[in-house]
């Protein structure tokens, strides 16, 4: 598959990533889990379920937006591959994928900005909804 078709074939429904994160939770270390819901949790929480690093690390605890950026792309990471889903890759900087396409719609632009807004996709945020986690 090529870059451009994962990412136009990319639609998960909500048991797409019920499954996905039903099989995470029971692979992870528990630290790592426990993060990971918080950074769900509070994403699903903002209104439109949109979010930005520094709100993200704020309402997590992390100690600023970078660990948050980290930390949401390592939790994307894993759903990604557990959907075999691979974004595309950044046409500036580093050149890696855009993990947090997998959870995340996000503007054009520096998506490494303490201000980047993510929204959530809709069936992410129906999934969280469905196995009443949120």
């Amino acid at each position: 598959m090529t870059e451009t078709a994962a990412v136009i074939d990319f639609n998960p429904v909500a048991t797409d990533f019920r499954r996905a994160l039903l099989a995470l939770r029971d692979t992870v270390k528990d630290e790592t889990w426990r993060v990971w819901v918080k950074l769900l949790k509070a994403h699903y929480a903002m209104p439109n379920h949109q979010i930005t690093p520094a709100q993200l690390a704020e309402a997590t605890g992390l100690s600023a937006p970078s660990q948050a950026t980290l930390r949401y792309g390592n939790l994307a990471h894993a759903v990604a591959d557990q959907l075999r889903f691979t974004p595309e890759k950044r046409a500036r900087g580093n050149g890696r994928p855009m993990w947090w396409k997998a959870l995340s719609n996000g503007p054009e632009g520096d998506d490494s900005s303490p201000n980047f807004e993510l929204t959530m996709l809709p069936a992410l945020a129906d999934a969280l909804l469905a196995m009443k986690w949120v």
